[in-house]
């Protein structure tokens, strides 16, 4: 299958960044939103819930290490897309950052959900031989 086209290389190129939908599968998606959730005290069917947990480092939650992470990482589909945005490399560096929770913007909450996303370099500028990925879940 053929993750990214013609128009997410020009997107790349152009802005910095391309969206890949559908990439994580579904079966992978819950775990790790449970155990992320989970962490912050958050209970993903009960929406009161969301802004109660961790609050500083705009939603940051030290879970790296969590095995439906690595599930994530580790997933063939997930390897394809990156495999495919370096033109078939198959030998690629596995690196791990950080993991957020996020809730949806709230006005009774103004402090939370209104970060910026943190890059590693400045993706209009690029880095030779490697891309930081941003994997957004959502139930």
């Amino acid at each position: 299958m053929n993750w990214i086209s013609n128009e997410d290389r020009l997107s790349f190129k152009n802005k910095g960044f391309m969206i890949i939908n559908n990439v994580v599968p579904n079966h992978l998606i819950k775990p790790a939103c449970k155990e992320i959730a989970s962490y912050v005290g958050a209970d993903l069917t009960q929406p009161s819930t969301w802004y109660k947990g961790h609050t500083d480092n705009d939603g940051l939650v030290p879970v790296c290490h969590l095995q439906s992470i690595w599930n994530i990482r580790q997933s063939a589909k997930v390897y394809a897309a990156f495999s495919e945005f370096f033109y078939g490399e198959k030998e690629l560096y596995v690196d791990f950052n950080r993991c957020c929770f996020r809730p949806p913007c709230h006005k009774d909450y103004p402090k939370i959900s209104l970060g910026e996303i943190h890059w590693d370099i400045d993706p209009r500028k690029g880095c030779d031989g490697w891309i930081q990925g941003i994997v957004l879940l959502s139930v």
